[in-house]
């Protein structure tokens, strides 16, 4: 009996204190069935308008909640009352927003991208998806065809699949030199009932037309045709008269083994549109730049770099890569062109070292056919011409810290000296940087540390901070980016995957495979 007292009493002196601990909230952790109810209040919690508050200057940092793509609604669209549940693990929680020195913007989850709800843009975007050139009209936010290949089935067979596999634009936009891959599907070795699910395009004969596309009035012409075997590269010269390609591999004369470069007229030339083989190259033809004047243009293979004058001669050799070497003439180091400076004299390189494979950048005066290696303690890393002629650089320092950096090149001492220099204090890897048509520096930084920074920033002047636009996709790794003349809307990508970031700090990404863009009406 007293055991038995002892033990009664005991459970309901427990029972008390639990109780009391319940009423008094003394910290015990919710039962099972109170996490279900407590999550449940908090997922009828994020179906309410989010709401953000942008910190004054002098704010020392806050926080907001931030929802996925799928949970928020299209700029634009009506509230409603039928909100659909997202699952927690999409929710991001607590993104802290740094202190800024201009209203920040949001760092916005990627919404998805399908072409059936297009955002706004500023420009007109051409681009390629499914072997297809398309335009996306920006008055009309629509995507419109302008050029889908067909086989004709008087030169190939029934089942030959037809697609664009390169394309270079005009400046503007407004033109476009393409190239057209015809693939003949082979039925498989194991199936020869003729089922079109069997056939075998991957090793299918192939051919390769060029093209010439008015994306305007969305007029083609052909070029060049039946080319057996694999384009290169192809560059339309800035005026428009006149397209450069190269084959490798065999190509008119499948026999040849040499990789060659060709030109051919376009309808916008005033002269007779004749294929003409410029030259044979070693291994391989690349890295085709015209001049912005569309008179001179420049090529690399492994034994140099070669010059052309459009009016002149045929290509003659501008550097010699064996020439250029110090000791062993088989350690060559190749040079390849890049891009011309305004002012037509410069032309910046990027160099291969063929045996340590490291890469860095100089620039050649073609004028006097001399290489201009920047001072000792300066990189050109990945640089860019600005209006003026001065390189733009970003490069790492010594503690991990990123600078933004002015060069000017010096042609009469024949050096590159440090102009101006910028000390970025953020967190991550820069890219893409470029002068935008109103004479600010935009570029990416990625790979951030804190993840608020990754994103897309506008400098005024080195005597300023800079400005976030937009937030970008926090990847380590390769990121090409294509911005519009003003710097206000890029097109990122990260391997596989591409994003737009419009000018109202939205960030997308494109569901279907798509690429070759250029920002037209410029």
């Amino acid at each position: 009996m007293i055991n038995n007292f002892s033990l009664s009493s005991n459970f309901q002196l427990s029972a008390i204190l639990i109780f009391l601990a319940l009423l008094f909230g003394c910290g015990q952790p919710p039962s099972p069935d109170q996490n279900d109810s407590v999550l449940s209040a908090f997922q009828e919690g994020l179906n309410a308008p989010v709401l953000t508050t942008t910190p004054s200057p002098t704010n020392t940092g806050s926080s907001r909640v931030v929802a996925t793509a799928e949970s928020q609604q299209p700029a634009g669209a009506e509230d409603s009352d039928q909100t659909e549940q997202q699952p927690l693990e999409e929710i991001k929680i607590e993104v802290p927003v740094p202190t800024a020195t201009t209203a920040p913007i949001s760092s916005p989850p990627f919404q998805t991208l399908d072409f059936n709800n297009l955002p706004a843009t500023q420009n007109d975007l051409a681009f390629v998806q499914a072997g297809v050139l398309k335009r996306w009209s920006a008055a009309d936010q629509a995507v419109v065809s302008i050029y889908a290949p067909a086989a004709d089935p008087q030169r190939f067979p029934q089942n030959t699949f037809a697609e664009v596999a390169k394309v270079d634009f005009s400046a503007d936009g407004k033109r476009a030199a393409v190239v057209v891959r015809y693939v003949e599907a082979l039925e498989s070795e194991d199936d020869g009932s003729g089922d079109t699910e069997s056939l075998n395009f991957a090793n299918g004969p192939t051919q390769f037309d060029i093209k010439f596309i008015d994306m305007i009035s969305q007029e083609s012409w052909t070029l060049v045709e039946g080319i057996q075997n694999e384009v290169g590269e192809i560059a339309l010269s800035p005026d428009k008269a006149a397209v450069a390609f190269t084959t490798f591999q065999g190509d008119i004369e499948p026999s040849s083994n040499k990789g060659k470069i060709f030109l051919i007229g376009t309808p916008s030339s005033r002269s007779e549109r004749t294929l003409t083989l410029l030259q044979e190259c070693e291994s391989e033809c690349t890295s085709i730049s015209w001049r912005q004047d569309s008179e001179l243009m420049v090529f690399g293979d492994m034994s140099g770099i070669y010059i052309m004058n459009i009016n002149g001669a045929r290509p003659t050799l501008l550097f010699n890569n064996i020439d250029n070497t110090d000791d062993n003439p088989l350690d060559i180091v190749q040079h390849l062109p890049v891009a011309w400076a305004l002012n037509g004299r410069g032309l910046l390189v990027k160099r291969i070292d063929r045996l340590s494979l490291t890469i860095d950048y100089a620039v050649l005066d073609v004028a006097g056919r001399q290489l201009i290696e920047p001072d000792p303690d300066l990189s050109l890393g990945f640089a860019a011409w600005l209006e003026d002629s001065r390189l733009a650089t970003a490069i790492q320092n010594a503690n991990g810290g990123w600078q933004l950096q002015t060069l000017i090149v010096d042609y009469e001492s024949q050096s590159i000296r440090l102009d101006e220099t910028y000390a970025l204090e953020l967190a991550g890897s820069v890219f893409g940087l470029v002068q935008s048509a109103d004479n600010r520096f935009v570029f990416g930084v990625q790979n951030s540390d804190q993840l608020q920074e990754a994103g897309l920033y506008r400098l005024v002047s080195f005597s300023e901070q800079p400005e976030r636009q937009n937030g970008v996709p926090n990847i380590d790794g390769p990121a090409e980016i294509i911005w519009n003349s003003n710097g206000s809307e890029a097109v990122q990508s990260f391997g596989n995957q591409t994003f737009l970031a419009t000018a109202d700090g939205s960030l997308f990404v494109f569901r279907e495979h798509v690429w070759g863009f250029k920002w037209m009406g410029e």
